[in-house]
């Protein structure tokens, strides 16, 4: 017997002092296209904002009493993972959307994921979205058709399809994770139920982690048109936080995947995959006149992937500067 009613899907939406944009997200959802049939339910998940025009927002969130939001307002600041993770647990829908509160979707945004994961073999959907500013006014479209490595790995050039899928795709997923939160919907009844959860243990990388053990387990869709606007929000996690700060929680979420059990048969490739976030680094440190960082970051990569030629490369470099210097 399914837990869910086969067309229901919880829209899933952490918050944390977003009010200038929270009420634009909701609004995006409840103007969505979608089939006469699906059930949608919105679960925002405040994680202890501060601010007042948040704490506003919220009140009249509330005070709206729709019938369509669930409001969850956390008492203690637990981050994205944990306030989506409450979300999940609370969710009735088969299907498990997510959005953040600061971005949008556009309104055939449900429809067209649904038809992906209702006609295809696929556990899991991602579709394209476009860069939007403060405004919501377009300024760079189509992230993943537009970015070499992205699409050059899911073959976007190669296709006219309105679906693509891919079949336990883990080598795409380590390579480039083709998928973006706020374009990311799961079908429930395609995954163990335990697997269905983001690590607490991650401040960031926790998404790229999931869509990885996710693509382990099962088949992938990715959808070529932009169905969203990601927001650029210099205010946020992300935003804030230089590229060395991003790349250590992804290390983090990459020697995690090391250890369990379903990813055996890729602890080389995986390995590879840190050694080239690790060799990245040590040039951004090289760069930076920062050798003592730089040599630190190639130490770990030979260590965890001896085999790199990369790793090597960098490291002569490395040391040609410090002759130079001396």
């Amino acid at each position: 017997m399914n837990e869910w009613p086969s067309n229901s899907v919880s829209v899933i939406i952490p918050a944390f002092n977003s009010g200038t944009y929270i009420e634009r997200a909701i609004r995006s959802v409840e103007l969505q296209k979608k089939p006469s049939d699906l059930i949608v339910e919105i679960i925002v998940v405040d994680d202890c904002s501060t601010e007042s025009t948040m704490i506003s927002a919220l009140d009249r969130i509330q005070a709206a009493s729709s019938p369509m939001i669930r409001l969850i307002r956390l008492k203690k600041n637990g981050g994205a993972a944990r306030a989506r993770n409450e979300a999940i647990a609370n969710a009735k829908g088969r299907y498990l959307a997510f959005l953040d509160s600061d971005d949008l979707w556009l309104n055939n945004h449900l429809q067209t994921h649904i038809a992906a994961l209702r006609s295809t073999s696929a556990g899991f959907s991602c579709s394209d979205y476009n860069s939007i500013d403060q405004t919501d006014t377009v300024y760079s479209p189509r992230f993943f058709h537009n970015h070499k490595e992205k699409s050059r790995a899911l073959k976007l050039t190669q296709t006219t399809s309105k679906f693509i899928v891919y079949r336990r795709p883990v080598k795409i997923f380590l390579d480039c994770c083709p998928a973006c939160t706020i374009t990311t919907v799961i079908d429930r009844e395609k995954f163990p139920k335990e697997l269905l959860h983001f690590s607490e243990d991650l401040r960031m990388a926790e998404d790229v982690h999931l869509w990885i053990r996710l693509s382990a387990h099962g088949d992938f869709c990715f959808i070529p048109d932009a169905t969203a606007g990601y927001r650029t929000n210099f205010n946020s996690l992300t935003q804030k936080s230089n590229s060395f700060i991003i790349d250590d929680w992804l290390i983090q979420a990459l020697e995690d995947l090391l250890s369990k059990t379903e990813f055996l048969a890729w602890r080389a490739l995986i390995r590879q995959r840190i050694g080239a976030i690790l060799c990245s680094q040590a040039y951004g440190y090289r760069k930076e006149g920062d050798k003592t960082r730089s040599f630190a970051a190639i130490k770990k990569a030979v260590l965890i992937s001896p085999k790199s030629l990369s790793t090597y490369v960098e490291l002569v470099k490395l040391f040609i500067q410090h002759l130079r210097s001396i």
